[in-house]
């Protein structure tokens, strides 16, 4: 995990991780960018990656991903790309 963070030109702050008994594993990084989580449940042969970056580099992001995806070799993979665009409230209280 560390070494494909690295490659894809994320920074990390800090990081956790927890190995559960039987099996699977969680690691959430805290990056200079925002986050980055995966979770495992070898049981079911299933990995949930969550990458959320900001700023102008989305393939950041992406590379990250792939790099992720060759790592763990998944047979099926999902790919759900959220754009969280950020607006202007101009006149009113709710912010």
């Amino acid at each position: 995990m560390d070494s494909v963070v690295s490659k894809s030109g994320l920074h990390v702050i800090s990081s956790s991780f927890h190995q559960f008994e039987p099996q699977g594993v969680s690691a959430v990084y805290l990056l200079s960018e925002s986050h980055l989580s995966v979770h495992t449940w070898p049981e079911y042969g299933y990995v949930a990656l969550d990458i959320f970056t900001c700023g102008d580099d989305d393939n950041i992001a992406l590379k990250a991903f792939d790099l992720l995806v060759e790592a763990f070799e998944p047979e099926i993979v999902e790919k759900k790309i959220l754009r969280r665009d950020l607006y202007e409230r101009s006149g009113s209280s709710n912010t």
